[in-house]
């Protein structure tokens, strides 16, 4: 195959639309320490995305209810629970797994669905698939850009912004809803598989590499754009899957930015 070919644009541009916006997220994922919380907001829309196989509603809507459902569970903060915060995420990754499973074991063609939820099928996108991500993502970076002091402050110090009076769990749903927007939309062309290592691998190497919020930033994105460039091509190359094929890159990548971090610590 050549990598001229119509198919192949079209799976580099939404690879790079969902690198450069889950590497961007996945900063704050990892730096809040809410790995699992994004991972169970993916499977809460892989849930929805099957929920609407099965009642033959558009993919968005079933992913949208869904992903309300997770962030207003993740974003509440009660003044006291019994429960840690991580066992409600673990019960609500594990119930959304099982609930999309289930829907799709009644959906027709559901061994189909449940593949492309999974690894998603990133060559068969089309141009409407594009401006749907597109136009998403653009929405996503638009609320980052208006409230990026707020974000920040809210990764590196939650309690500086109670003191300084910030309304941090109206702030903490405003993220999860772009994360979870963001999220449910990228799994429809990507797969559960590539948006979650998107969220995690660039972001890690992009820590590793700067200390700078701005430089880590770059770097992450750079990674994203690297792991889906190199991952289609290894896939096309060597006839693999195209999104494991670019998780497998990914993973490579943060290996190696170990070992030249370990290296050179400083």
């Amino acid at each position: 195959m050549l990598i001229s070919d119509d198919f192949t644009t079209m799976a580099l541009a939404s690879g790079a639309l969902v690198g450069l916006v889950c590497s961007y997220l996945g900063m704050f994922v990892v730096l809040r320490r809410i790995v699992f919380v994004g991972a169970s907001l993916a499977q809460a829309a892989s849930a929805g995305v099957a929920l609407s196989a099965l009642a033959h509603w558009p993919p968005a809507l079933g992913a949208g209810l869904a992903i309300l459902l997770g962030v207003g569970v993740f974003a509440h903060e009660p003044g006291h629970r019994r429960l840690p915060a991580e066992a409600i995420v673990g019960a609500a990754w594990a119930a959304a797994g099982a609930a999309a499973v289930l829907f799709l074991a009644f959906a027709p063609h559901g061994e189909t669905h449940m593949l492309d939820l999974l690894f998603g099928n990133i060559l068969g996108v089309t141009p409407d698939d594009i401006a749907l991500l597109a136009g998403a993502f653009a929405v996503v970076a638009a609320i980052h850009v208006a409230f990026a002091k707020e974000f920040q402050l809210l990764a590196f110090d939650p309690e500086m912004a109670r003191t300084l009076g910030y309304r941090v769990g109206a702030w903490n749903f405003l993220f999860f809803l772009t994360l979870g927007g963001a999220i449910a939309v990228a799994i429809r062309a990507a797969g559960v598989l590539l948006v979650f290592a998107m969220l995690v691998f660039p972001p890690m190497i992009g820590l590793l590499a700067s200390r700078r919020w701005a430089g880590a930033c770059l770097v992450s994105a750079g990674a994203a754009l690297g792991s889906v460039g190199l991952g289609v091509w290894a896939s096309l190359r060597w006839d693999l899957p195209t999104g494991p094929a670019i998780v497998a890159v990914a993973f490579l990548g943060f290996l190696l930015a170990s070992l030249l971090r370990s290296i050179r610590p400083d």
